[in-house]
């Protein structure tokens, strides 16, 4: 479930163009509920109360309100948005009985 989640947040292409065709219930098709969806960022527009249909891992349509049949994904009181990833980590940093001290004992320099 969560490898094709973030499949669909990898894909977040295809989201800016909905597809015209109809989409059934069928194995490989997960509906996601969004309560708030970003899925164009350079229009800045916040789309409200949306269901992203992805089959396989691609999003292959929105649709307005919440609906599907069959794996749905409940994002309802959630902020979405498709092709983010959150990059902020902190590889570096290291936490020992010392550590508190080092903040006081060392300058930015040698804490970098």
């Amino acid at each position: 479930m969560m490898a094709a989640l973030a499949a669909c947040v990898a894909t977040s292409v295809a989201a800016q163009t909905p597809a015209t065709t109809s989409v059934t219930p069928e194995a490989g098709t997960t509906f996601v509920q969004v309560g708030r969806l970003l899925a164009d960022p350079a229009s800045g527009i916040v789309q409200r109360d949306k269901t992203l249909v992805i089959r396989g891992n691609q999003i292959v349509e929105i649709r307005d309100g919440f609906v599907g049949e069959g794996e749905i994904v409940d994002l309802r009181d959630e902020f979405v948005l498709p092709g983010l990833i959150d990059s902020h980590v902190h590889l570096t940093g290291q936490q020992s009985a010392g550590s508190r001290l080092d903040g006081v004992t060392q300058s930015n320099s040698d804490q970098a």
